[in-house]
């Protein structure tokens, strides 16, 4: 969206991208509140904006990068998945189940204190969510000349 051009570093999980930025040997990190967030709340990292569409509530105090640049959302999400022949009955209840718990007070107190924003759907709406972020990336991929060896 902005032409920025960055060199990608990969790591073996957020940690040891968080220990690098801390210890100064990467300038930036694009990575989730889970796991830099305890780093910026002792002052050893800045955040500077949220890839997320809105501020979050548990960062209220952070920028979303779509305030300064509109359009932006690069947000982790996580979803619950099971084998393709899964009967439409189990996978209700377990939809069920996870409304009840992203509906329970207590359960959504402790996933914003870790920097996410709980939310619930349908298995229908996660599985066009999916698609829309399969398409999505595919372009962004196919737009940067992102290839296999480029990402190693």
């Amino acid at each position: 969206m902005t032409g920025f051009q960055f060199v990608h570093v990969p790591y073996k999980g957020g940690g040891p991208a968080v220990v690098d930025l801390v210890a100064g040997r990467a300038q930036a990190l694009f990575g989730g509140i889970p796991y830099a967030g305890p780093q910026v709340k002792a002052g050893r990292v800045r955040a500077i904006a949220i890839g997320h569409p809105a501020r979050v509530s548990g960062w209220p105090d952070v920028p979303a990068i779509a305030e300064t640049l509109p359009g932006f959302s690069n947000t982790t999400w996580f979803g619950l998945l099971g084998p393709a022949g899964t009967p439409k009955a189990v996978v209700d209840r377990i939809n069920a189940e996870m409304k009840r718990a992203v509906a329970n007070p207590e359960f959504v107190k402790q996933l914003v204190a870790i920097g996410l924003e709980p939310a619930s759907s349908t298995p229908a709406e996660f599985h066009d969510m999916i698609r829309a972020e399969l398409k999505r990336w595919s372009k962004v991929i196919k737009e940067a000349g992102i290839t296999a060896e480029a990402a190693q």
